[in-house]
């Protein structure tokens, strides 16, 4: 079954390493997920990823897209996105934070503090 949905993605610099996805059918939120930036980035060019999501450019449609699957135990879902919008959306995430300086971005001394009291 195909549906059309929109989604809010979401990068913060205090979350370096990390992207969210909330999906919306008309204006009522359906699931969110959070995985790691380097998925996004790497999948625009090459299978990337393990477990529950997967990215990968689909080389076999005349648009370019990119495909990204969330699996979760209550199954699967395959999404397609414009290439030329994933893309525009990467430029913008690693001109926030360019790939390689994450750690100076995030304070794994204070995380664990916090976790920790």
């Amino acid at each position: 079954m195909r549906t059309r949905l929109s989604a809010r993605v979401d990068y913060r610099r205090d979350r370096p390493f990390e992207v969210s996805m909330t999906f919306f059918h008309e204006r009522t939120p359906l699931s969110s997920w959070v995985f790691a930036r380097d998925l996004l980035l790497d999948g625009r060019t090459a299978f990337a990823g393990e477990g529950d999501v997967l990215v990968w450019p689909d080389e076999d449609t005349a648009d370019r897209r990119i495909c990204i699957v969330l699996s979760s135990p209550d199954g699967e879902c395959l999404l397609t996105v414009a290439e030329s919008d994933v893309d525009l959306w990467c430029r913008r995430m690693t001109e926030l934070v360019p790939r390689g300086s994450e750690g100076r971005h995030f304070d794994m001394d204070e995380k664990l503090r916090r976790l920790l009291r």
